[in-house]
């Protein structure tokens, strides 16, 4: 393997070693979509990730396991392995139980917004009509779940989807996974808040040019803006875009 590939292994050994799963796994993810990889690459790729499963495996007796109050409390506010096995364990749960404990957390400084994000997402599943504060940059948001669209019928969400199949599908359907992938955590992120659908092509537009600009494509982006009439200025800022290029997720 050459300098470049011995590099990204080694960077999935250390996520590994430092039970940093979801880096490790966008790490082995990123590379493997790239259109050519050399096969020892490839095979070594291929290995980690199925030592990674395996780990994630096995680790799901700590995410199914009861956890008291108490632990869930330290879990949210813990590593990332913590604070997954605290939402796979709420989400199995009835969150009428738990109002004051989410609501508690929600009011928290400096909260990861893909975890609160997910925690929304429960609620909206299990469609509680309590309503909830949430402490973002300094401001608090109010949001009663049962008001809010989930994943599979939020319209904003559906539109923009399309949008970019109907955009790259025919010649780039990888640029449609990636701006999909990208779309999902962006959901995440910003909910409570979601867009309208006369909102999801400016969406899609800030999305495409996210992937783009992470895969060093920016010039190709504003070849395909102009040959579409779009422009730069039609551009929305993303909750993502302050995470990094790294993390775009599923």
């Amino acid at each position: 393997m050459n300098d470049y590939e011995q590099q990204i292994i080694k960077a999935i050994q250390d996520a590994v070693n430092d039970n940093e799963w979801e880096k490790a796994e966008d790490l082995i993810n990123e590379e493997l979509r790239m259109p050519y990889i050399e096969k020892e690459f490839e095979t070594t790729l291929r290995s980690y990730h199925d030592q990674l499963a395996e780990l994630m495996a096995n680790a799901r007796p700590l995410v199914t396991a009861n956890l008291s109050e108490s632990q869930l409390r330290k879990y949210l506010g813990g590593n990332q392995q913590q604070q997954l096995a605290a939402i796979n364990f709420l989400a199995k749960a009835n969150l009428r139980n738990y109002t004051e404990l989410l609501q508690d957390y929600f009011l928290e400084d400096q909260l990861d917004s893909l975890i609160v994000g997910s925690l929304i997402e429960e609620l909206i599943e299990q469609e509680l009509n309590t309503e909830f504060k949430l402490k973002r940059e300094g401001k608090i948001l109010t949001f009663r779940p049962s008001q809010l669209q989930a994943l599979d019928s939020y319209e904003g969400f559906l539109a923009t989807r399309d949008t970019f199949s109907q955009w790259f599908g025919a010649d780039e359907p990888s640029v449609v996974e990636l701006c999909t992938q990208a779309l999902v955590e962006e959901v995440y992120r910003e909910l409570p808040y979601q867009w309208t659908l006369a909102q999801s092509e400016a969406m899609a537009l800030a999305l495409a040019n996210y992937v783009y600009n992470a895969y060093d494509r920016h010039d190709e982006f504003l070849v395909w803006l102009k040959r579409n009439d779009y422009s730069l200025e039609q551009l929305r800022s993303l909750a993502i875009e302050s995470i990094g290029n790294k993390d775009i997720m599923y």
